[in-house]
């Protein structure tokens, strides 16, 4: 189970982790489409995220803006949105209109890239799979809050997690 779909399901959210491709016109509150990003070019950094264009539905572009906010401020990674290419607004997942394995247009569906593996900072932050995961729990929070989907959670909820240090000893 994934950091993500383990605090998910800890405040009683319902959570499907799909293969690849997804069965064909899959249903569900929210899909999002989670990757990392890599460029040849190392100091290309920061998080970007997509819908199809023109959004299917009208809470995809509000499933982007609590998504992107969440992740923005938790991370403190650059925007890179203005990176966002077609392939990635045309993401086979949810263009219903090229590939039959694609959620169902009434599904609000996102791509986010959470960050590049092929930066140093990036991976680095990445490496640290909670922190992420936090990001995008509290946009998933945020959207399914404002849409009435969720019962009154705490802002910042966590699993907390003991944090382990090394100690070291020198006999003399």
């Amino acid at each position: 189970m994934t950091k993500l779909e383990h605090r998910l399901r800890a405040i009683g959210v319902e959570v499907e982790v799909l293969p690849a491709t997804p069965p064909v016109g899959y249903r569900a509150d929210l899909f999002i489409s989670v990757h990392a990003d890599s460029v040849r070019n190392p100091d290309r950094r920061g998080y970007k995220s997509a819908h199809f264009e023109p959004a299917r539905n009208p809470l995809e572009p509000i499933l982007r803006r609590h998504l992107d906010e969440a992740y923005l401020r938790a991370s403190r990674l650059a925007d890179d949105s203005i990176n966002v290419s077609p392939t990635m607004r045309e993401f086979y997942a949810f263009n219903h209109h090229k590939y039959r394995h694609s959620v169902h247009p009434d599904t609000p569906a996102v791509i986010v890239e959470m960050g590049y593996i092929s930066n140093v900072r990036d991976r680095a932050y990445l490496a640290k799979a909670s922190e992420p995961a936090d990001a995008l729990f509290q946009g998933i929070v945020s959207y399914l809050r404002h849409q009435g989907q969720l019962p009154d959670v705490p802002e910042r909820t966590f699993i907390e997690l003991p944090e382990l240090r090394a100690k070291t000893m020198r006999l003399k």
